[in-house]
């Protein structure tokens, strides 16, 4: 939910998310701005990020 995400990161907290392995929860997790996605898929979700 993109409100608890939101209080996490005005509380201090870094938020880290797990097994992230489908394109559409890669680019929710990018859009929700996340510290660290963990994934199954290193290349594809590098790939989309656009980070190789």
């Amino acid at each position: 939910h993109p409100g608890y995400i939101e209080r996490l990161h005005r509380a201090g907290h870094r938020v880290h998310v797990w097994t992230v392995n489908e394109p559409a929860d890669v680019e929710l997790c990018a859009e929700l701005g996340v510290e660290a996605i963990i994934t199954n898929r290193p290349k594809q979700v590098l790939s989309q990020l656009g980070r190789i």
